[in-house]
């Protein structure tokens, strides 16, 4: 699907395409010919995905509480092509999987942990605590 914009040239040397429509959610090939100035061709294809649609929220599986173990593993599902991040920090990188357990160290008393994915796109789905 053709999409209208317009380009420009920023600093010289980055080209930027803006859409005259928001993009919609979906597969685009682009395809350019850039010239120098005794006007040698050189043509480049591209394909990429516009995705703003988050992943969805991982489960987690229950775990025992109180425990008197240092390490406890979380586990759960996550949708496949996303990462686990456990208090904003990636455990898990993107896989094709979509289950998931991750082992860690707890500190004495009460730990609290925030559950969310993340795609390949950078979003982010709703999160669950523990």
């Amino acid at each position: 699907m053709p999409v209208d914009g317009s380009w420009s040239l920023q600093d010289g040397k980055t080209v930027v395409f803006t859409p005259e429509q928001p993009f919609v959610e979906e597969q685009y090939s682009l395809q350019v010919t850039g010239r120098d100035i005794l006007g040698n061709a050189r043509p480049a294809s591209l394909r990429f995905t516009y995705d703003t649609t988050p992943p969805l929220t991982p489960t987690v599986n229950p775990v025992q509480s109180p425990t008197s173990f240092i390490r406890q593993t979380l586990s759960g599902t996550k949708e496949i092509n996303s990462s686990i991040r456990i208090n904003s920090s990636i455990v898990i990188p993107v896989d094709g999987q979509t289950d998931w357990s991750y082992s860690l160290r707890l500190a004495e008393g009460a730990n609290s942990f925030v559950i969310d994915t993340l795609d390949r796109a950078g979003n982010i789905s709703g999160s669950v605590s523990t």
